[in-house]
């Protein structure tokens, strides 16, 4: 399940604060933000931009576990902000995607109900341009 990969004109560290504006809007939350060129950079090693923002929410991850525990595996789920050559994007996997190998019709229920949250949240950052 390959992600939907983007490309912004937005810097990834100016469009990072953005997406977790639009998540929350979204009504999930930010679970972890992992900045992985600031931990490079600790290890004295410069790479582009790429930062993972995990997210999802408690009232989520309990319809998941209830659906099918196994699935917990799969959460939080992520948006991957990067830079590849200069050039800025973002991806992520559609929740539905996320969990349609569990073949669970709650669980793919959940997922097409947060497809729609993540649809939303990458409308947002494409307006940005």
């Amino acid at each position: 399940m390959m992600p939907e990969v983007n490309d912004s004109s937005v810097p990834t560290n100016e469009l990072a604060p953005k997406l977790v504006k639009f998540v929350d809007e979204a009504g999930l939350k930010v679970v972890s933000h992992i900045n992985g060129q600031a931990n490079a950079a600790k290890l004295g090693i410069d790479v582009e931009a790429d930062q993972v923002i995990e997210v999802f929410h408690p009232k989520y991850a309990v319809k998941v576990w209830g659906a099918i525990h196994d699935a917990g595996i799969d959460i939080p789920l992520r948006f991957h902000l990067f830079e590849d050559k200069g050039v800025s994007k973002f991806s992520f996997r559609k929740p539905s995607v996320v969990f349609e190998p569990y073949q669970n019709e709650e669980l793919s229920k959940i997922g097409s109900e947060l497809d729609s949250l993540f649809i939303n949240i990458v409308s947002q950052i494409r307006e940005l341009g």
